[in-house]
């Protein structure tokens, strides 16, 4: 049950790339960055990458 928790807790932490529907680190950023996302404009994983003062 504690791992649980602390799995979510981290999830909650990491943004949710809405399309490959999954949770990613911010530190890693966006996994693809050159194909095409019609989320892009929206992506915080995305714009972190691309602006890095963000």
């Amino acid at each position: 049950m504690k791992e649980k928790k602390e799995r979510e807790e981290k999830e909650e932490e990491k943004p949710f790339c809405e399309k490959y529907k999954e949770y990613v680190s911010i530190k890693e950023g966006c996994k693809h960055p050159k194909e095409y996302c019609q989320f892009r404009k929206q992506c915080l994983l995305y714009f972190k990458s691309k602006f890095k003062d963000f």
